[in-house]
């Protein structure tokens, strides 16, 4: 027995050893690649510093104004606005047509309600079953008996 022990414990080691090794590999190669990501980087940062021409990398647009002041008043609270703000409040709906929200929650409510009904029954079914058991155990009759003695 002494002997599989020992190559039990030398083979762990070895294994061990390897893993270590294996891992010592990754993190070399992790380290190496960041040093050339850094390198990188670092030439490009250069490359802008020191180019003499002027290059954007963001686009201005230009929104129209329909007033001359900024701080107008639309009725819902929006204090700044240039006239795109979408408004919700004076949407009209379509007679005959349920808005967007209601046929959603609609659908939401088709597909959970049979849920919570199956779970409301199995339940009710349990707990019914679980009186039914008590009523007929005859040690819960001998508590009750015993309970009515006492008061």
């Amino acid at each position: 027995m002494g002997p599989l022990i020992a190559a039990a414990v030398l083979k762990i080691g070895l294994i061990g050893g390897l893993a270590f090794k294996a891992l010592a590999l990754l993190v070399g190669k992790a380290l190496l690649l960041s040093k050339i990501a850094l390198l990188l980087a670092s030439i490009i940062g250069l490359k802008k510093l020191f180019s003499q021409g002027k290059h954007v990398t963001y686009e201005v647009v230009a929104h129209p104004h329909h007033g001359s002041s900024h701080s107008f008043d639309h009725g819902h609270g929006d204090s700044y606005s240039s006239g795109w703000a979408r408004s919700f409040h004076e949407q009209t709906l379509i007679p005959g047509q349920p808005d967007a929200h209601e046929l959603a929650y609609a659908a939401h409510v088709k597909w959970l309600i049979p849920i919570i009904e199956s779970r409301i029954q199995k339940s009710l079914r349990s707990l019914f079953e679980m009186r039914r058991a008590m009523s007929l155990d005859p040690r819960t009759k001998l508590l009750k008996s015993s309970s009515r003695s006492i008061s």
